[in-house]
């Protein structure tokens, strides 16, 4: 988030996440019937050598090729024409101080998304984890092969989809209003939570597991559509969170407290991703695999978030003026 913050140009971030989170849900089913194919084969450490260096691969391309933007260029305009006027030597060399850590980093945008990440991860990272567990169950004996195909036939169109219909128009409306945001931001939780849910009240009418290791078969089920459709939903509505949350954070910290603010958030929304699986585990075991319960109650705890973006709308314009003002102060300044 630090590396796009210099990088980019305001009114094109929602556009680059929409892409950068297009390509990697696009992976997850590629990656799932990929490892399947090589485990179930007893390839395993094949399987390990080669995503260690792809890895690798890709670490060395990004070395080479990816450069470190000039420090503070896309933070404003008036900061913008310092650094890029004729002969300027200026360079943005502020560093966080404690007085701008209380000054901008404390402030009620920041401490929501910090605190949020926790619940939303929470109800994020058990999405595919309930999905996958409900499909591979009796009756459904739905095989792992087959859901990464489900995954490739609704989920990924749903992200591209997404990404079309809503990355230029998240920054078309943050830049008349960074509350629009926000408001995309909740709607895209309570929807996320609903889908969630309802995936839990289709009756399947239950499978083989030769029925269910054929996606073919499958598909001729109509309610595998209706999951399909359901799938579709989530995926899509996904990426408008994805899209709006960085953009929301670069707006409200300052150019040096990108990367401390994007890796305390990353820490908090993996705490929350990490235990998500956990809690829901549990539930079903209290609930006695009942899912529906447990999806609803998992929803019923990612509400603190939708509480706390709430709270922030009230706020973030007064966060933003906050960071235009610290920033229209330094640009006078040379």
């Amino acid at each position: 988030m630090s590396y796009t913050n210099d990088s980019l140009e305001k009114d094109n971030r929602s556009k680059f996440f929409g892409r950068y989170y297009s390509i990697s849900l696009f992976a997850i089913p590629i990656g799932m019937i990929f490892s399947t194919i090589l485990i179930q084969n007893g390839f395993w450490r094949q399987y390990f050598w080669i995503i260690g260096g792809l890895i690798i691969w890709s670490a060395i391309i990004i070395a080479g090729m990816i450069k470190e933007p000039e420090r503070g260029i896309q933070s404003s305009e008036r900061i913008k024409e310092v650094l890029i006027s004729t002969n300027s030597t200026i360079k943005y060399d502020y560093r966080l101080t404690k007085e701008t850590l209380k000054s901008t980093i404390f402030k009620p945008t920041n401490i929501v998304a910090l605190i949020e990440g926790i619940f939303t991860w929470v109800l994020f990272g058990t999405v595919q984890f309930l999905m996958i567990l409900f499909l591979e169950q009796e009756p459904n004996n739905i095989s792992p092969v087959s859901i990464a195909w489900f995954m490739i036939v609704f989920a990924i169109p749903g992200v591209i989809f997404g990404n079309i219909a809503f990355s230029k128009k998240s920054d078309k409306w943050g830049k008349k209003n960074i509350k629009n945001r926000l408001n995309l931001i909740i709607f895209a939780l309570l929807l996320i939570g609903i889908v969630q849910i309802v995936f839990f009240f289709i009756p399947l009418p239950g499978f083989t597991p030769i029925e269910g290791n054929n996606i073919l078969i499958l598909l001729q089920s109509p309610w595998i559509w209706v999951l399909g459709a359901l799938l579709f939903t989530r995926m899509m509505v996904g990426i408008i969170y994805n899209i709006n949350q960085p953009p929301v954070l670069q707006a409200v910290n300052l150019p040096e407290a990108q990367g401390k603010i994007s890796s305390w958030n990353q820490f908090l929304e993996t705490i929350g991703q990490g235990i998500g699986p956990t809690i829901a585990s549990l539930l079903l075991i209290a609930t006695m695999n009942n899912f529906v319960s447990t999806a609803l109650i998992l929803f019923l705890i990612a509400i603190p978030g939708v509480i706390l973006w709430n709270y922030a709308r009230r706020k973030i314009n007064a966060d933003t003026e906050n960071i235009s003002r610290i920033l229209s102060t330094r640009a006078e300044e040379h």
